[in-house]
């Protein structure tokens, strides 16, 4: 097995290679052009790619022409029958040959793009990491600490996430290329993305090299860094703000004009302004492709603009397994009542119970989750602040003379709020002869809180390489309660913004339902005789409107839930802290719905059908 896998993994690789020496004979010299002209040899070295420049662009040449050849084929057949395209898909019939046309130069940007999104990625995770490291290795060096163990270190621990890959980098360069420490450190910070990494590691190596005080040089840069980020709090708010302000607008302005444009299509007003369009196409395409996309993006963005920590909260995810077939049984009795009505005659009971089955999914499916987030989230409420306290007292004991292993065992008798179960776990492993390492290790298993975790590996280390002076407790204690502080902020900040989602979701739920009954009522005055007895509303059709209300209602829930998601990753900085406000916002827009379709409705749905 192991021989034919082998065997696999060689073919594989003989294929790559074949493919880009054929790359590289046929577009080899114009990737050397275009190597020099988006300067792809910086680029790639910045994106941490490790691909030869003229290779990786002569293979994005081969890549692009690939798929220029199908593209131009296919554009050319569609326009030679594109009065037929019309007539079947409408305006998609004119977009479509011409997105084909243009694939490849889309393909050849996209790759371009991606390439600066990696340089951007690393540059923000790093600086999101930067302060704590800076606290890290001020606290390395107090402890005598020379810059190779203390890159070693860092790279064999999983205290970090982008600066232990940066670590790893500068390794190797020490490993495979020879250099010596600082060289190493040099080679990947003067060409490193991230301005402030790389004036503070070439700081750092430049104050070695000429005999400087390392440690003076250490603090004022961290102190320099704790400072910078208060600052740039307020830009951090300010950029969540303004794609929570751009999302409502398309939420509610674009989505009130679109809204507006669906319901005199599909509200009985089309026969007076000469159209007979289907609604539909505009529904799907706005209320389940364009505000989901957007929704996504914005989530994504708004991760780009706030501190990237290495923390995954698996948990709330993994209940959604549990959650999704509970939901999906709900749904299914609920349409299996009446709901499935609404997709062949559609009548008020059918609509209530469609919409109620959809909601209620939404809701149950998220409520599983909500409470495996909202349980760690208990578990670990000011946490950093009682770590503060205790790293302090912790000090205070080491002055006494007792040594850390005994200062720990004998400060987990009193109380630090929510950091005393951890604490406990620690001394019971230390009384039992367990290495500090694993008892920590031991000790936070199941808990989420970055801060926490990085303040406590730091503490395993300053006592393994550094003894755990009181001094050097001192300065963890200090930079910890910073870190904290500078979460709490965060966090208390973003939480201005949270209502314009829900303001949002709620407006455009009582927008739409309104519109669809202000376009109806408004046909007694174009109409306002008839043979029927409904004279007012003889020309609309109950089971086009119902049809048209639930197609609107549903896309309008789903993108409730989503926007919920979005809140989440915006105060919470995780997408899963966002399904207790996907189970708020939907619950509501499932109230107002159904208030709506039940009393502002009922004119349309008591109509005879037609």
């Amino acid at each position: 097995m192991i021989h034919f896998r082998r065997r696999k993994e060689k073919k594989g690789i003989g294929l790559s290679l074949l493919y880009e020496r054929i790359s590289l004979f046929y577009f080899g010299k114009l990737g050397k052009k275009l190597v020099k002209t988006y300067q792809l040899d910086n680029k790639l070295e910045q994106a941490m790619s490790f691909n030869h420049p003229v290779v990786y662009a002569s293979k994005l040449l081969m890549n692009t022409f690939l798929i220029a050849v199908p593209s131009l084929i296919i554009s050319v057949y569609l326009f030679i029958q594109f009065k037929a395209l019309v007539l079947n898909l409408k305006a998609f019939g004119v977009v479509l040959p011409i997105l084909i046309l243009f694939a490849p130069i889309l393909y050849f940007l996209l790759r371009i793009a991606f390439l600066n999104s990696y340089i951007s990625s690393r540059a923000h995770n790093v600086e999101s990491e930067l302060p704590l490291f800076a606290s890290y290795l001020t606290s390395m060096v107090v402890s005598g600490i020379g810059p190779q163990r203390v890159i070693e270190a860092i790279a064999e621990s999983d205290l970090f996430d982008a600066i232990k890959k940066e670590a790893q980098l500068i390794k190797r360069n020490m490993r495979i290329f020879g250099l010596d420490s600082l060289s190493a450190i040099e080679s990947v910070a003067k060409n490193h993305p991230s301005k402030e990494f790389r004036e503070f590691m070439i700081g750092y190596v430049s104050t070695i090299r000429g005999g400087g005080d390392v440690v003076h040089y250490l603090q004022l840069k961290t102190e320099s860094y704790f400072k910078e980020k208060e600052r740039d709090m307020d830009k951090l708010v300010e950029g969540v703000g303004t794609v929570l302000s751009t999302y409502m607008i398309i939420f509610v302005v674009v989505g009130l004009t679109i809204n507006i444009i669906i319901a005199v299509q599909g509200g009985g007003l089309s026969q007076y302004i000469g159209s007979s369009m289907s609604a539909t196409p505009m529904i799907v395409t706005f209320n389940f492709i364009l505000m989901p996309i957007v929704t996504i993006f914005s989530i994504i963005i708004v991760g780009g603009i706030l501190p990237k920590y290495n923390v995954v909260y698996k948990e709330p995810y993994l209940y959604l397994g549990i959650s999704i077939p509970l939901s999906l049984f709900a749904f299914s009795i609920l349409m299996a009542l009446g709901g499935y009505r609404v997709f062949t005659s559609p009548d008020r009971m059918s609509v209530n119970l469609a919409i109620s089955a959809i909601g209620i999914a939404f809701i149950l499916a998220s409520i599983p989750p909500m409470l495996a987030y909202r349980r760690i989230e208990k578990m670990e409420r000011n946490i950093s602040r009682y770590l503060g306290s205790f790293l302090t007292d912790l000090s205070e004991i080491r002055k006494a003379g007792l040594n850390p292993e005994k200062s720990i065992i004998y400060l987990s008798s009193k109380d630090y709020g929510s950091f005393t179960p951890i604490l406990r776990k620690l001394s019971s492993s230390l009384q039992v002869g367990v290495n500090m390492r694993r008892a920590v290790r031991i000790a936070i298993v199941g808990y989420k809180n970055w801060f926490m975790r990085a303040i406590m590996r730091m503490l395993v280390d300053i006592i393994e390489y550094g003894g755990g002076t009181p001094q050097l407790l001192d300065t963890i204690a200090s930079y910890g309660r910073k870190l904290s502080d500078f979460e709490n902020q965060l966090k208390t900040s973003l939480r201005s913004d949270v209502f314009l989602p829900y303001i949002g979701s709620i407006l455009n739920i009582v927008s739409t339902v309104m519109i669809i009954y202000l376009m109806v009522t408004s046909l007694h005055v174009m109409n306002p005789t008839g043979a029927s007895a409904v004279g007012a509303y003889s020309s609309v059709n109950p089971a086009r409107l119902s049809s048209l209300t639930f197609q609107l209602l549903l896309g309008l829930l789903m993108n409730s839930w989503l926007a919920g998601l979005l809140v989440g990753k915006s105060i919470s900085l995780t997408v899963a802290g966002g399904f207790k406000h996907a189970v708020i916002l939907v619950t509501v827009s499932l109230a107002v719905s159904l208030f709506t379709i039940n009393i502002l409705l009922v004119p349309i749905f008591s109509m005879p059908m037609k």
